[in-house]
Order: C-alpha cells, then structure tokens, then sequence
C-alpha cells in the first residue's frame, strides 16, 4: 500500500443504511451491563496508568470499540449520539475507560474514511483490530523511494497497550511545496 493510497476518503459500505433503534437500544444495554465492572475496576486502572485488561475485554464485548466502525468489518455503526451516550455512561462509571473507549473506538470511525486497501489490511484478519494515535508531529518524516521513514518519539497514545494499529502525525520536509502534515498508519508491532 502506498502512502497515497492511505487516506482517500472512501464512504463506507451500508453508510446510508438506515439504523434501526432496536440495534441502538441494544448497544446501550450492553454498556449499562459493563458499568459495575467498569466502575470497580476504576483504582486499579489509576495505579496501572491504563485501563486494566479485563475492563477492555468488557468494552470489547459490549461492542464500544466497534460501535461506529464500518458494518462491513465487523462494526455495529450505531448512530454517532448512541455511540456518546454510551461513552458519558462509561467515563461516568470510569473516566480512563470513557477516554479510551472514545479514543479507540473513535479511531474506528476515522480508519472507515481510509481507502478500502487501508481498511482491509486493518480489519481483513482481525474485525476486532483497534488503533491508538499521536497526530502532534514530534518525530521525524524522510521521504525514501514510495514512502516514507519515522523515526523518533511520539507521546500520549491512550489505548496503545491495546492496539494492533497506530496513527501517527508527521510533518513531510518541505519540497518546495511547503511542509505538509500527514497522518501515517503502522503496526503497532513497527
């Protein structure tokens, strides 16, 4: 994939698709169902510095990482207010939790205006697959052949420690064009 073909808007699959309020309902009672775990998970998730493990597998399992992820990759697309109201909910019970769970499963969102060659690399072997990001450009860019090279720190990736996927802001050298700022997706395991 080149890095052309990263970031081309595409609408996705069902997008027009109507939601029917039963499937939103649905979504919200499996958040409603995770609160108490959540909520007494809340201090170990500050002694970590993350949220704990078990506290992501129940946000997995109700469907927030997911839920405004394309249908045709496994996500529920839930309309986005669902999707926030179920977030309050969660930063309510956990405040880390809320903060990842918005952060991650924003993500999902955003990776669904990838190309369809993006989206498929990510979510073609894992529908579960979630990305964390750093768009403040404090590492470095170098254009080699069709790509390009990142080197350096980027801090601040909530959700990180349960990523497959990572979104990173650059700035590309000016060419004579100008800098130009651009989003880059790797594997988290780069």
């Amino acid at each position: 994939m080149s890095h052309a073909d990263v970031l081309q808007p595409s609408r996705p699959a069902g997008a027009d698709a109507p939601r029917p309020p039963v499937e939103s309902a649905r979504y919200l009672e499996r958040v409603d169902g995770i609160l108490p775990l959540l909520k007494a998970n809340t201090h170990k998730a500050a002694d970590l510095r993350r949220v704990t493990d078990e506290s992501i597998w129940a946000m997995e399992e109700a469907g927030v990482f997911r839920a405004v992820q394309p249908r045709q990759w496994g996500g529920l697309e839930v309309d986005p207010s669902t999707w926030e109201e179920g977030l309050v909910r969660i930063a309510t019970a956990c405040p880390a939790g809320g903060r990842v769970g918005a952060l991650l499963g924003g993500h999902a969102w955003y990776l669904g205006l990838f190309s369809q060659q993006a989206q498929q690399d990510i979510w073609s072997e894992n529908q579960g697959a979630r990305a964390a990001s750093s768009l403040a450009p404090t590492g470095k860019v170098e254009r080699v052949g069709d790509g390009f090279r990142l080197t350096g720190r980027w801090k601040f990736l909530s959700g990180v420690d349960h990523a497959q996927w990572i979104l990173l802001g650059g700035v590309i050298p000016d060419e004579g064009e100008g800098p130009e700022f651009r989003v880059f997706l790797l594997p988290a395991s780069d």
